[in-house]
């Protein structure tokens, strides 16, 4: 019986099994591809639940974080990629906001800042008596920023464009986002006219 528990431990402490890692460096916010994955076997006693050994369960997900080539893809450094919600529509957007972070899946607020002329809500401020959102903040000089879109769920992040500028001197970067048609209407309307920046929510 002791021999029996000794080769046990030995198995334990030798034996392998699949584990699934990336490829390559995966930067968040990236979709994950059949060549961005492969499995390779890890010593049992370093595997862990968080661990997977099938690709196909991974290819599709969108990277939560930065992972290394070689590192595991544990469960929780993915999500889903995104569907449009019913009802939405998807837009893509000339950023002003330099939003390194900005990932696919994320949640953010559309904002812009030459205030609300034509629809929107002030992001800070009440209402008169008309309903109307104004501005109850102290002025420093330009217009209250309006929230044009309250949830819009980031579907893609392009390269910045450097022969594009916001206007603001800073380059512009494009996003597409899967909003209501409302708010894809204000959106559209105040890109032509100055900076949008997102939030994160």
């Amino acid at each position: 019986m002791a021999l029996l528990f000794a080769i046990e431990a030995v198995v334990s402490q030798t034996g392998t099994a699949p584990v699934a890692v990336a490829a390559r460096p995966i930067a968040r916010g990236e979709i994950i591809g059949a060549d961005d994955v492969e499995v390779i076997r890890f010593p049992v006693v370093a595997v862990t639940a968080s661990m997977t050994d099938s690709i196909d369960e991974l290819i599709g997900n969108v990277a939560y974080i930065d992972i290394g080539g070689g590192d595991p893809v544990l469960t929780s450094m993915t999500r889903a990629a995104p569907l449009v919600p019913p009802g939405n529509t998807v837009v893509e957007v000339r950023l002003a906001s330099a939003l390194d972070e900005l990932a696919t899946g994320d949640r953010v607020k559309l904002v812009s800042a030459l205030g609300c002329a034509d629809g929107g809500h002030s992001s800070d401020g009440g209402s008169n008596e008309n309903g109307t959102q104004t501005d109850t903040s102290p002025s420093y000089g330009t217009a209250a920023t309006c929230v044009l879109a309250d949830d819009a769920l980031v579907m893609g992040v392009n390269e910045a464009d450097p022969d594009a500028e916001s206007g603001y001197g800073t380059v512009q970067r494009k996003a597409s986002f899967a909003m209501p048609a409302d708010a894809a209407v204000r959106v559209m309307q105040s890109q032509e006219a100055g900076a949008i920046v997102a939030v994160m929510r």
